[in-house]
Order: C-alpha cells, then sequence, then structure tokens
C-alpha cells in the first residue's frame, strides 16, 4: 500500500504533472478523451520497432519479441501515468467531484 500512497503523493505534487492536473478537468468529452490517447498512441506506443514487428508479421502468425530501447519504456511510462492521473481527475469530475479539490487549486 506504501508504494499506491506513494505514487499518489507524486502524481499530486509533482510540477511535472501541473499541466495534466489543469487541462484534464477542462476537457469532459470522451471522444476528444479517445482522440487525446490516439494521438499519444501514434506519437509515441507506435515506435518505428513495433510498426516494423506488426507489418513483418504474417496475419495467421502470433507476434514475436520486439525490443525496444530503454527511452520507450521511460516516455511511454511517463505517458501512461499522465493519462491515468487525467482519468482519476476526469471520473472524479463526472461522479460529482469538485474541480479545485481534485486539481488542487
Amino acid at each position: 500500500m506504501r508504494n499506491v500512497e506513494k505514487e499518489v503523493t507524486e502524481l499530486l505534487n509533482a510540477a511535472t504533472y501541473a499541466d495534466i492536473r489543469a487541462s484534464a478537468s477542462k476537457e469532459l468529452d470522451p471522444i476528444k478523451w479517445a482522440e487525446e490517447s490516439h494521438a499519444l498512441c501514434s506519437s509515441i506506443v507506435y515506435s518505428p520497432e513495433i510498426l516494423m514487428a506488426v507489418r513483418n508479421t504474417p496475419s495467421d502468425e502470433k507476434l514475436g519479441s520486439i525490443n525496444l530501447p530503454r527511452d520507450y519504456y521511460r516516455t511511454a511510462g511517463f505517458e501512461a501515468r499522465k493519462r491515468v492521473l487525467a482519468a482519476g481527475i476526469r471520473l472524479g469530475i463526472l461522479l460529482g467531484g469538485h474541480a479545485e479539490v481534485i486539481v488542487g487549486k
């Protein structure tokens, strides 16, 4: 449980995530959320290594292991944290929370 508390504290207090806390509370349209996620996938998740592996794997075969650079995991992890934070803020607002409390204003 300590790791969860540490992660929550980091996400709420870090200046690194201030832009997400501010912007997530302003965009409450699920279509826009999907568009945000698609844009992130196109720019980060679908790396050249992944795209090449998918394109070179016949449709009747299982995709094999893909060797990704260490930076890929750092970048993808950072973006995933931001998406989780945005989702939590948005869910809190949709469930009746006050944006000022949720985003730390």
